[in-house]
């Protein structure tokens, strides 16, 4: 007992081990080897919400963030949202646009946020409005203005990624001349790339988030790329604290979810005047024709498939972008227009909402050769030799199904089948058996991937509310879809299992009919006795007839 005291008393401390906490450089170091790792194998089809290395790049860009806010948090007063909406008009005056003689004003509308309103009737093809060209923020400016500030033309080699890092730039100065604008724009979004693993888990649909996962390691390559170089410039060194990896992907979201394609009036170059806006997502849009632009006020419209056609473009003769409605509206109605041919994917990747009845919407599934066919090898090897992948892509649209037939012929087609067709494809149906199974494997994937949909549970505990309307949202308008799909396919599946009864009773009387003829050859006895058996009844017949009249004459 003694010597345990002793011990106890001559034992130095036990203290706690040290964790080093790492630095911004070496957590961005981290999270960038992991994007450059996820990038390069994308194509290998390796990357999911549960693999590791995405786990891993999304815990890395937390704690990127979270160290970040410490370098950035403020306590400045934040304007309200009427005082910058009264700054922004006041903004708009002093350029020239006088937007108190407009049709339409700013106003914030439930499900929407901040859109434009008819303040009198609007009729189609009204002229609403024309944004003049020294209020349109263009990638040719952004690329100049950065020039001269210090950036280095790698930089500033994309369009989108110009624009987003001089809106960065200019947002982090009081005195900027687009501050007014810069001040009425959203700071949080919900497009797929701002949602976290557990949002994205929600969706059943890997595409959606395969798309987000990439998008959001490809922003993070670019933010590094452009840390490091203001780490290294002496010019601009003093502006690294207020570069930030989520001031960075807002300022990219403005531009993704705002951009628009002008010709380049900045160089005179206006001869496709009547080309129309586009939100593309190339990021390769300008060039000597074309600049990738960023427009105010005409930016706050929001967007319907009841507008129908685009109605922005830009006008030489009056040097500005014109603004046609496409729909009649009373004072009080929400003036919208269209942003162009989207599906819900792509609506929800570059503009954060769905449409539950959009009428362009598609959904691709893929289907993969049976592995555990006896006939997979061979069948494998037609597909080889066609220069055909082992796997094929079934799209589903409004009032239509679009499949590779042949491809689906091959797949369920018997040995004797395949033998047949000395390694071509298929490419007109082999026999009603075989299509009909074509259709019944279609239909039996598209049910799962029904059932996968409507049985995907959301989690209110780990995601926002938004997020989760959004999901159940997309959720709903996929199931409406794929299920116009499993209509189609079922009627085309009925059409051929009538006309697979068809053939069937005509084989089978084809059959019967064989038979009998066959029968009758293979039995000519039976035949020759028949036919000898009328003929003596015949002559006897005749006999009797011959004595009957015989005694008629007689007796005559």
């Amino acid at each position: 007992f003694f010597s345990s005291r002793l011990s106890l008393h001559t034992m130095p401390p036990k203290s706690k081990p040290r964790t080093v906490k790492p630095t911004l450089p070496n957590l961005q170091d981290k999270a960038v080897q992991l994007a450059t790792v996820l990038m390069s194998t994308v194509d290998q089809g390796a990357i999911t919400i549960e693999s590791p290395l995405t786990v891993e790049l999304y815990a890395s860009i937390k704690d990127i963030v979270l160290q970040e806010k410490h370098k950035t948090q403020t306590t400045a007063k934040q304007a309200t949202k009427e005082e910058k909406i009264v700054r922004f008009q006041s903004w708009l005056q002093s350029k020239g646009f006088n937007v108190n003689d407009l049709p339409v004003q700013i106003s914030s509308f439930d499900d929407f946020g901040l859109g434009l309103k008819a303040t009198r009737p609007i009729s189609v093809d009204d002229l609403v409005f024309t944004v003049p060209s020294n209020l349109i923020l263009t990638s040719e400016e952004a690329r100049q203005r950065l020039k001269e500030q210090g950036f280095s033309p790698d930089i500033t080699e994309l369009a989108d990624i110009s624009l987003a890092v001089y809106l960065w730039h200019e947002s982090t100065k009081s005195d900027s001349p687009w501050k007014p604008y810069i001040d009425i724009l959203p700071r949080e979004f919900t497009t797929s790339w701002f949602w976290t693993l557990n949002e994205l888990a929600q969706l059943p649909d890997r595409l959606v988030t395969l798309r987000a996962i990439v998008v959001t390691a490809r922003h993070l390559i670019e933010y590094s790329r452009i840390y490091k170089f203001l780490s290294t410039s002496d010019k601009l060194r003093k502006n690294i604290e207020k570069f930030t990896f989520e001031q960075y992907r807002w300022a990219r979201a403005i531009v993704e979810t705002r951009r628009n394609i002008l010709p380049n009036f900045v160089n005179g170059a206006v001869a496709d005047s009547d080309s129309s806006s586009s939100s593309s997502s190339s990021s390769q849009a300008d060039g000597p024709q074309k600049i990738v632009t960023l427009i105010p006020f005409w930016d706050l419209i929001n967007h319907s498939t009841e507008a129908a056609k685009i109605s922005s473009f830009y006008e030489p003769e009056l040097n500005g972008l014109v603004f046609k409605s496409t729909l009649a509206y009373n004072a009080g109605d929400q003036v919208f227009m269209y942003y162009g041919d989207r599906t819900n994917q792509e609506l929800l990747e570059h503009s954060g909402f769905v449409i539950s009845d959009n009428p362009i919407d598609t959904f691709d599934f893929t289907i993969r050769l049976i592995q555990d066919d006896v006939l997979v090898a061979a069948k494998s090897a037609v597909l080889k030799i066609n220069k055909k992948a082992l796997t094929s892509t079934v799209t589903i649209r409004q009032g239509k199904v679009d499949f590779d037939a042949p491809f689906f012929r091959l797949v369920v087609c018997n040995k004797e089948q395949l033998l047949s067709l000395k390694s071509k494809l298929p490419t007109e149906i082999i026999s009603t058996g075989n299509e009909t199974i074509v259709y019944h494997a279609l239909i039996s994937n598209l049910q799962n991937v029904i059932e996968e949909f409507k049985t995907s549970r959301t989690d209110p505990i780990t995601c926002r509310e938004n997020i989760l309307r959004l999901c159940r949202q997309f959720k709903q308008s996929r199931v409406k879809l794929l299920e116009t799909g499993l209509v189609l396919l079922y009627e085309r599946f009925q059409e051929l299992i009538a006309l697979g009864e068809q053939e069937k009773q005509a084989l089978l009387e084809a059959e019967t009919a064989l038979l009998q003829e066959t029968s009758r050859l293979t039995n000519p006895d039976e035949d020759f006795s028949s036919l000898s058996s009328s003929s003596s009844s015949s002559s006897s017949s005749s006999s009797s007839s011959s004595s009957s009249s015989s005694s008629s004459s007689d007796q005559q």
